[in-house]
């Protein structure tokens, strides 16, 4: 009698949790990027998550920038956080860029941050 009992705690142990993790991981990042229109596919996710990037933050500042209207490739989004930017803070600099018209790249304000010139490149 307690033979099922066991067959189905296994199950649940190597089946279900995993999924639970997985989707929590994952799934939860993509589906939010999904609904706010930011294409990431989910082996994207997995890999960004293996390399230790900050999925959660990455997928913030691509929402942001997508609702402000501007174009922020996840490639580039990735090697600002592997180089350890504040990508809120740079994300937040192409944005005001874009409105004031000054032309500033994604790339030129990454430097920017790691130089901690950010706000003396975006008055200039």
């Amino acid at each position: 009698m307690q033979f099922p009992f066991v067959v189905m705690a296994g199950v649940l142990v190597g089946a279900i949790i995993p999924m639970l993790v997985l989707f929590l991981f994952v799934g939860r990042p993509w589906i939010r990027g999904r609904l706010y229109g930011v294409n990431i596919s989910l082996v994207r996710i997995i890999l960004m998550r293996i390399r230790r990037c900050d999925v959660n933050q990455v997928m913030d500042c691509l929402i942001m920038a997508l609702q402000s209207g501007v174009s922020i490739s996840v490639d580039k989004m990735e090697q600002a956080d592997a180089q350890q930017v504040d990508l809120k803070k740079v994300t937040l600099a192409v944005i005001e860029s874009e409105r004031q018209g000054l032309g500033l790249g994604f790339d030129e304000l990454v430097e920017a941050e790691l130089g901690s010139r950010l706000a003396e490149t975006l008055a200039e």
